[in-house]
């Protein structure tokens, strides 16, 4: 019986893990006015249907802030120009080809090779490795 008992507890563990990470930490349900909703420890978000306006939970990202942004395979800079619940849009973006030292090019801004996008960038959220704000000018011309 008590063989049983810590069976049923590690089960209940594993299943109770699967749907936070699948889930994101947060419960998906639809209301009776068939507007999803999102619950994310404890703070609400709405998901509009055009995905217009959709921000899961908190997002250390803010719109109309410069980030330095590296994805798994990239590096871009530019403007936060919307947030959506796969994607970020940057505007005035850049791909960052080579960083150069990098300790030097957060310190001053300076980078090796630089190709500038014509139109506004989108990064897909999933690929993003990390990002710091960007305090200085964006690139804009190509090095």
């Amino acid at each position: 019986m008590e063989m049983e008992m810590e069976i049923v507890s590690i089960v209940l563990i594993l299943a109770s893990t699967f749907i936070m990470v699948f889930f994101g930490f947060g419960i998906l349900k639809l209301n009776k006015t068939s507007k999803k909703e999102v619950i994310y420890l404890g703070k609400h978000s709405e998901i509009k249907s055009d995905d217009s306006a959709f921000v899961v939970g908190d997002t250390a990202f803010d719109v109309g802030e410069k980030y330095l942004i590296r994805t798994v395979t990239m590096y871009y800079t530019g403007e936060l120009k919307k947030i959506t619940s796969k994607e970020l849009v940057l505007e005035n973006a850049a791909w960052i080809c080579d960083t150069g030292q990098f300790s030097e090019c957060l310190e001053k801004g300076t980078f090796n090779e630089v190709e500038p996008y014509v139109n506004d960038v989108i990064v897909s959220r999933d690929a993003i490795v990390d990002a710091t704000i960007w305090a200085h000018d964006l690139p804009r011309n190509k090095k």
